[in-house]
């Protein structure tokens, strides 16, 4: 992963060493006596699809937020893995304690009113209608 780049085309030496590869490929099979005449344009199309995902991985390196690196799972690099049950279980958890926190003076932190938890309910609501389409009921 931490290969570095020392060539040109900023791929890293192991990329590299593949895209020689492709390009001795398809000089090689351009020296082949045609046994029908599409095979040349579906050989460099299956080159070109390989030199496009060689492609991706530069674009991965210089740009990872919109072209993440994800691991086996489709989890991305140094990032949570979330789960749609986890992420509501979360924001129900933060939308019930603020309503505690809103209609029992006694378990407000030092410093905070009845409107700062107000707020955090409509805000935390807010994302719970946006994420999934409707907010958590009163109890």
């Amino acid at each position: 992963m931490n290969d570095p780049i020392t060539r040109d085309d900023g791929l890293t030496n192991a990329e590299g060493v593949v895209m020689d590869h492709l390009v001795d490929a398809v000089n090689a099979f351009a020296k082949l006596d045609r046994q029908h005449p599409d095979e040349g344009r579906d050989f460099c199309d299956g080159i070109c699809r390989c030199q496009d995902t060689l492609a991706v991985r530069i674009a991965r390196r210089a740009f990872p937020i919109g072209w993440p690196i994800k691991d086996e799972a489709g989890n991305a690099e140094d990032r949570i893995p979330f789960r749609q049950d986890d992420v509501k279980a979360w924001l129900d958890a933060c939308i019930n304690v603020s309503r505690r926190n809103r209609d029992d003076p006694a378990s407000r932190p030092e410093g905070t009113s009845e409107r700062d938890f107000v707020c955090y309910v409509d805000a935390y609501q807010s994302i719970r209608t946006s994420l999934f389409g409707e907010t958590l009921p009163s109890a």
